[in-house]
């Protein structure tokens, strides 16, 4: 029984880009995730044990935004995949979503899209 964790408008203030005003002063970023997981065990046990802890996946994904200070956002989508799939098992698919809505005037938002997959 495949589902998906979603994760949605997740916000972090974090240093973000590569011009010198953006390496200066944190900015919005706003992070998007979808992990796929097999439901099967968790839809008859209803046990946070038998699923992916989406707190736990927002914290650390939140932590690396603010710890590594990426200048691209498209690096930042990367690694937030990649540490996704190393640190829970249970995830099949991710497709991570990073967007930063105050950067450019006249855009209402500019980011990045990854999906990477165990296959």
């Amino acid at each position: 029984m495949k589902g998906e964790i979603l994760i949605e408008d997740l916000l972090v203030n974090c240093i973000i880009g590569i011009l010198s005003h953006e390496r200066a002063t944190p900015q919005k970023l706003l992070l998007n995730i979808v992990l796929e997981t097999d439901f099967s065990e968790v839809a008859s046990s209803d046990r946070v044990q038998d699923t992916v802890n989406y707190a736990e996946v927002a914290d650390q994904i939140s932590q690396l935004a603010l710890e590594r200070q990426f200048q691209l956002v498209e690096a930042m989508v990367a690694a937030a995949c990649q540490q996704i799939l190393a640190n829970h098992p249970a995830v099949n698919r991710v497709e991570v979503t990073a967007r930063k809505p105050d950067i450019m005037p006249g855009f209402t938002v500019v980011g990045a899209r990854l999906a990477l997959s165990r296959d």
